[in-house]
């Protein structure tokens, strides 16, 4: 082969590589203007829920009860194109101790996500999206019986970014199923009693995640009505948190970790 006709192949094979990185990039940045989906562009729904908590205080006592709440969520999520999310989950119960200690707990979250969704097969049938946002979880706890106080409230507060997947798979017209992983780094929480106001927690000693599996029913023809069960499994970890008292004296407070592991059912439709 002549060095002419090399560089001859060089250049086609040069000029078919631009031509397919010029098309995915295109397909990437624009959004088709038709495409034949299973899903819709918007889902909402409503959740009763129902989990088992384990509660642990740091190197102390290990608390566990079930909790009761509700969950309610909005998506926007078509293909090749923005997601938009909010949702919210209350959930209260009492855990008890070994040691017959009670704590009743209010546990409010509510965040929002925005990212992109692509689809990974068919153009319709998987579909694969990345999120971020800005969350919100307050957490009430009234100790009942305590080696210190008896009827004291502690009021935790903290602000955090939702990162994570959410991937969903479109079996038939009517079935599918996916998941929803999401971790919850914090940028800032603290903690009001009656006896601290406003300390603020160590964050490299936090954690949090969030793990769902929806396995989903779909009803009526464009716009369906949706049925979902939902097992879960959040975790969360309050840093240690050191504090000062109007007397001077120095507080430390140890790291607590919830685990929530429930199960949502969700009403709700696509459009």
């Amino acid at each position: 082969m002549t060095n002419k006709s090399v560089r001859n192949l060089l250049f086609y094979i040069g000029t078919c590589s631009l031509f397919f990185s010029s098309s995915s990039i295109h397909a990437f940045m624009y959004k088709p203007k038709i495409i034949n989906s299973y899903t819709n562009d918007y889902k909402v729904y409503i959740a009763p829920q129902l989990a088992r908590l384990k509660f642990q205080v740091e190197n102390f006592a290990i608390y566990r009860g079930v909790f009761k709440g509700g969950s309610a969520g909005a998506e926007y999520r078509p293909l090749f194109w923005f997601y938009g999310g909010a949702f919210c989950e209350y959930m209260m119960g009492s855990c008890d101790s070994a040691d017959h200690m009670s704590r009743y707990m209010h546990d409010v979250d509510g965040h929002f996500r925005f990212g992109y969704t692509f689809p990974m097969w068919n153009f319709h049938r998987l579909t694969f999206t990345l999120f971020s946002g800005l969350g919100y979880n307050q957490i009430t706890q009234q100790l009942r019986a305590d080696l210190v106080i008896q009827s004291e409230k502690f009021r935790y507060y903290n602000y955090y970014i939702p990162c994570g997947t959410v991937v969903d798979l479109r079996v038939t017209d009517v079935f599918g199923f996916g998941y929803v992983i999401m971790w919850r780094p914090s940028i800032n929480e603290r903690l009001d009693t009656e006896f601290i106001d406003g300390a603020r927690f160590d964050l490299r000693k936090k954690a949090g995640y969030l793990f769902e599996a929806p396995f989903n029913l779909f009803f009526g023809e464009k716009s369906k009505a949706m049925v979902s069960i939902v097992p879960y499994l959040k975790r969360s970890v309050d840093g240690r948190l050191k504090a000062s008292l109007p007397s001077g004296a120095k507080l430390v407070l140890p790291k607590q970790d919830y685990k929530y592991w429930g199960i949502k059912l969700a009403i709700g439709a696509t459009f």
